[in-house]
């Protein structure tokens, strides 16, 4: 009975020591498994928030660049020598004033590793929205992520958006044209504004979900 017990025992043994390095093995298998998933899962991370970062900058760089040609456009009106041109700088679509908004954008979304593929200006909202793409692959997939942002100029004061288009404040109301019935009553086309300086500010605007 004892050299029967010594025999199973030596051979439960035998099997465990040889079992081991097959153990061993599998648990580095699945470890590599582990390290290489994380990686693969990792650079898609990091590539989808780099692309997201170049879309909120180019929004915002697109959006701060239109607001200061809203402003430009405001303070050239001030210096017109007659009513005619003073009115000129009114009344039209917010998004016929961009200046260099798209230049602005293409240049923030270049400086973060992406290429901006649409650009959409909403006049009525004061809003732009853009949609770039990553300049690199993510790796083993061959797809460059993408990422949407959308900026708005928020109007402080001197200018505001009069239903899509370009106006002034005056005592509280948005004037974008001569016939407003909200200009008040002795309104000198350029001298009852001086003093007010135009002033936007930029902010991203978060989707609904």
């Amino acid at each position: 009975m004892k050299r029967l017990s010594h025999h199973l025992h030596h051979i439960v043994t035998n099997e465990k020591g040889t079992m081991l390095p097959y153990a061993v093995a599998g648990i580095f298998i699945i470890a590599l498994i582990g390290y290489m998933l994380i990686g693969y899962l990792g650079e898609g991370y990091n590539e989808n928030r780099q692309t997201k970062t170049a879309a909120d900058a180019a929004a915002l760089a697109a959006a701060e660049a239109w607001g200061q040609q809203l402003e430009a456009e405001y303070t050239k009106a001030l210096t017109s020598t007659s009513q005619s041109e003073f009115w000129g700088h009114f009344g039209r679509p917010l998004a016929l004033t961009k200046g260099r908004a798209d230049i602005k954008a293409a240049e923030y979304a270049k400086n973060n590793d992406a290429t901006i593929t649409s650009v959409n200006y909403d006049s009525h909202t004061a809003t732009v929205k853009i949609t770039v793409r990553g300049d690199d692959q993510i790796k083993d997939t061959g797809k460059k992520a993408e990422a949407t942002a959308t900026a708005t100029v928020v109007f402080e004061s001197g200018i505001c958006n009069s239903d899509g288009n370009l106006g002034f404040s005056i005592k509280g109301a948005c004037v974008d044209s001569p016939t407003s019935a909200k200009l008040p009553n002795g309104f000198e086309y350029a001298g009852s504004l001086k003093g007010v300086l135009p002033e936007t500010r930029t902010r991203l605007t978060r989707e609904r979900r």
